[in-house]
């Protein structure tokens, strides 16, 4: 997909999260411009979110695509949601340590 100079630099100033009027004001354009021009790429790209539009340079800039990106939230909260439902025994008698009076302080013994 080929953008234009401008097309990048307003995606690059949006992806940073500048409003279109600062984008305006760097790029010597209007606010009106900027928004038509941010019409353009979401047409280019097929996007449909201005939020989108940040998730896509990044992606770009990263070298991977959306789709991946989709992927790998999905298997992490997948991934999070199996780790949470494995059990844990939080008063196991074995592990549990006490603590006894001695002349020379405290010390440990493990109860068995």
């Amino acid at each position: 997909m080929q953008f234009t100079q401008r097309e990048h630099d307003v995606l690059k100033f949006t992806a940073h999260g500048y409003t279109p009027d600062e984008i305006g004001d760097f790029l010597g354009i209007t606010r009106e411009t900027v928004r038509k021009i941010t019409c353009n790429i979401k047409l280019k790209a097929k996007l449909q979110k201005s939020t989108e539009l940040a998730a896509y340079y990044w992606c770009k800039y990263f070298g991977t695509s959306l789709e991946d990106q989709r992927r790998q939230l999905i298997s992490a909260i997948f991934a999070f949601i199996i780790i949470l439902s494995i059990p844990i025994d939080f008063d196991n008698d074995r592990n549990r340590i006490s603590y006894r009076r001695s002349e020379t302080g405290y010390r440990a013994r493990k109860d068995t």
